[in-house]
C-alpha cells in the first residue's frame, strides 16, 4: 500500500511541477532526504519547466526564503 501511495503522490507532484509558472514557493524543512520526492522529482521538473522563473525556498521555523534557482 505504501508503494502505490507513494508512487501517486510522485505523479501528482510531477504533474504540479510540470504545470507551474512563475516563481514557485516551497515551504522545506532543514532535513530534507535525499531521495525525497522533493528532490528527485519535484526539483528537477521545476528547474527543467520554461514557465518556471525562480524557485524560493522557505524555512517554515524562520520564514526565511532563499532564492536556489533562477532563469
Amino acid at each position: 500500500m505504501k508503494e502505490f501511495f507513494e508512487v501517486e503522490v510522485r505523479q501528482a507532484s510531477l504533474f504540479l511541477a510540470q504545470n507551474a509558472s512563475g516563481t514557485v514557493r516551497v515551504v522545506l524543512g532543514t532535513d530534507v532526504r535525499a531521495d525525497s520526492i522533493w528532490i528527485t522529482t519535484e526539483l528537477p521538473a521545476l528547474i527543467s519547466n520554461k514557465n518556471v522563473t525562480k524557485i524560493i525556498t522557505i524555512d517554515p521555523m524562520t520564514l526565511k526564503e532563499i532564492i536556489i534557482h533562477t532563469k
